[in-house]
């Protein structure tokens, strides 16, 4: 389509400007889609007019939905967060017991690191 959209043909422009909106074939970016949406539609192509008038709908959505996978993203991490602390804490409430297994279990925590825990090795 680039080709025929750079010389001028508006259906051409209106189909490039569907991939862009949709990612098909190139990376997702609104700004080219409706750069070439306005070009079809300066042109006469009924198409582009309608997509001109529900682009700022669908970019609205787009960012919503990526603004929900954020959100679900932090919120699966902040659990992870809240399970490891809960995890060291009684590790250390266990060490602190006097017993030597729970003690030998967070020294080598403390010792190696352990990704599951958020400990990182202690290099001294």
């Amino acid at each position: 389509y680039q080709t025929s959209a750079d010389q001028g043909n508006s259906s051409a422009q209106y189909h490039l400007g569907v991939c862009y909106a949709n990612g098909n074939g190139v990376t997702q970016d609104w700004g080219k889609a409706v750069q070439y949406y306005e070009l079809a539609a300066q042109q006469g192509h009924a198409k582009a007019q309608s997509k001109l008038k529900t682009v700022g709908q669908e970019m609205e959505k787009e960012r919503q939905r990526r603004q929900r996978d954020e959100k679900r993203k932090l919120e699966e991490e902040e659990q992870c967060l809240q399970q490891q602390i809960l995890q060291m804490q009684q590790l250390q409430d266990n060490a602190s017991s006097g017993d030597m297994d729970p003690q030998y279990q967070l020294a080598t925590v403390y010792d190696n690191g352990d990704n599951n825990l958020g400990v990182q090795q202690d290099q001294e």
